[in-house]
């Protein structure tokens, strides 16, 4: 399944993405493969003076890339590596790539990443329980709560799904969207836009039951197919790519996305506001991973252990559209001004305690979203 952000940042964002290089004590070079504009280029020169900033990947791309390297062997390095195009092999081996928490259990099932060691790390501790365990998966790729298994990925920056909205709409109509149940009201029929992803809209449907957005019996649950349903005619385009297009323009008055879209779209429309649903959303983390074949390095977990200090993550903070989760172990008082103010960005600690990372789900859990989707988007009614 397409996860969020996979094609909406091949289109929105630059096409370019950082790869850090920087030597070490035997002039072997430290590659790390990052998702474009994740990490703030005056992180990379304050972990290694000097370093690089190579062409890369987008998001789906880095994944792709882990899964090229484990068919095709590693070529040898040339002095015009860095042209874009010139050099159409497999680019070389890198010793951390970005990867989404969503495709997470993929990467693993296939054998394309390793196992990381991050327990001993100084600033392991300053992650929240939540964050740690994120990474901690069976070789399957499912959660879970051993505290032996192996830990895969390293997360350094999150998000949220939220709702954004025009101020001007709604104070002509005299109320404001708060949380997910607003949606369904008979002033917003089809007046809205939503990321095209299953997970995402039948999981705000079931928070608003009051359920996980990782229920896997959803026949067990009542009214969800009738509140599918009734939030079918209010949605007038489903879209990963513009779903905010036709807000901008009055088209739809309120949408469903992610906070990367969502919080610089918020510096570009004047009367875009935005909301965290008080009972809970869905969370997204992008995690350092390690690719197989590479012997790890232990400047990369220098690196992980870099972005966790408190000045990394508040930079992370500020320069990305996301937020670093370091920063929830640090207290607020302690933040730049401009993050301690920004409830877009870093929803209150009871909202994010009602909220969920989408857990990988077994294959009969799956079948059902991906029938109850095609329903849902299909004319005939439930």
């Amino acid at each position: 399944m397409v996860n969020r952000r996979s094609f909406l940042l091949g289109s929105s964002a630059l096409a370019l993405a950082p790869l850090l290089t920087a030597c070490g004590a035997n002039g072997e070079k430290l590659q790390i493969r990052a998702l474009n504009q994740s990490i703030p280029p005056q992180l990379l020169r304050e972990f290694e003076p000097g370093a690089a900033i190579r062409p890369a990947a987008t998001l789906k791309d880095l994944l792709e890339l882990l899964q090229r390297w484990q068919r095709e062997p590693e070529p040898i390095s040339g002095r015009w590596d860095w042209v874009p195009f010139v050099n159409r092999g497999t680019p070389a081996l890198a010793d951390l790539v970005t990867l989404g928490d969503s495709w997470l259990a993929i990467a693993i099932r296939a054998n394309l990443i390793q196992p990381l060691e991050l327990t001993t790390l100084p600033h392991w501790p300053q992650l929240p329980r939540r964050w740690q365990d994120l990474g901690r998966r069976d070789r399957q790729g499912f959660p879970t709560t051993d505290p032996q298994a192996p830990l895969w990925g390293a997360p350094y920056r999150w998000g949220t799904t939220m709702i954004v909205y025009r101020e001007d709409v709604f104070q002509s109509l005299g109320w404001r969207p708060q949380d997910w149940a607003d949606l369904w009201r008979p002033e917003l029929r089809d007046r809205l836009s939503m990321v095209d992803q299953p997970r995402e809209i039948i999981g705000l449907t079931l928070k608003k039951l009051g359920e996980s957005y990782n229920s896997w019996d959803l026949a067990a649950i009542a009214n969800l197919e009738t509140e599918l349903a009734a939030l079918a005619p209010q949605v007038r385009y489903y879209s990963n790519h513009q779903y905010l297009h036709p807000l901008a323009i009055k088209e739809t008055w309120a949408a469903v996305g992610w906070s990367t879209d969502i919080l610089p779209a918020l510096q570009n429309y004047p009367q875009f506001r935005a909301v965290v649903p008080p009972s809970g959303t869905a969370l997204w983390a992008d995690l350092w991973v390690a690719p197989q074949g590479r012997q790890l390095d232990r400047r990369a977990q220098d690196w992980i252990d870099f972005c966790w200090q408190g000045r990394s993550a508040q930079n992370i903070s500020l320069f990305t559209q996301g937020a670093a989760p370091t920063m929830l172990n640090l207290p607020r008082d302690q933040w730049l001004p401009d993050l301690q103010t920004n409830a877009a960005q870093f929803p209150p600690t009871e909202i994010l305690n009602r909220s969920e990372f989408l857990k990988p789900l077994p294959q009969a859990a799956q079948l059902q979203y991906d029938t109850l989707w095609r329903k849902l988007r299909s004319p005939q009614p439930l």
